[in-house]
């Protein structure tokens, strides 16, 4: 891969991460201002001071942390894996969405979620990351069988 193509491959990723933290931290304060519009709908804003749909409990600065652990984790991991055929967008949508998220607690002390449903409340962070994931297991999953290593 030539310099230009490796820059412009780059630049893309870092604007796809920007684009997903500028979007869900405009659509956290969008929806904290409709918090009492009458036909709100599925928006229901909270602070969520817990982490992974509230099961992990612990302060603020530790799941901070533990946050940058999971990012330089989940950059190493991907990268490590990263081949020919791996999406481009798999790990800007982690981080993007895994850095509007510590933000989010670090200026907060929580995170802003708003999108209700009988079983979780979530976020555009939220679901960026989950996007993300499953991109990465799909790439994972196409790898190995490139390789023999699974079946279909």
């Amino acid at each position: 891969m030539s310099m230009t193509s490796t820059l412009e491959s780059n630049t893309r990723r870092v604007t796809l991460a920007v684009a997903v933290v500028a979007v869900d931290l405009g659509t956290k304060i969008t929806a904290t201002r409709l918090d009492h519009a009458p036909d709100a709908g599925l928006i229901t804003p909270l602070r969520n001071p817990d982490y992974s749909l509230g099961i992990i409990h612990a302060e603020s600065l530790w799941l901070i942390a533990g946050t940058i652990a999971v990012l330089a984790v989940a950059a190493w991991a991907y990268r490590r894996a990263a081949n020919p055929t791996a999406s481009w967008w798999v790990g800007p949508l982690v981080l993007g969405g895994a850095g509007a998220n510590l933000i989010d607690r670090a200026v907060f002390g929580s995170v802003h979620d708003f999108i209700t449903t009988p079983w979780v409340v979530f976020n555009l962070a939220d679901v960026a990351v989950a996007i993300g994931l499953i991109g990465f297991y799909h790439d994972l999953h196409t790898r190995q069988r490139q390789e023999g290593r699974c079946t279909p």
